[in-house]
């Protein structure tokens, strides 16, 4: 299964899915760092 679209042409989908990804890795070391200071 290939995610990556051709070159030259970049889909929204692969934007959107690219944004969540950098989302969800940043609450997750925020969470993390909240609890080590805790």
């Amino acid at each position: 299964m290939n995610y990556i679209p051709s070159t030259g042409e970049i889909s929204y989908t692969w934007i959107i899915v690219v944004l969540v990804i950098l989302v969800l890795v940043g609450v997750g070391l925020r969470l993390l760092i909240s609890r080590r200071n805790k």
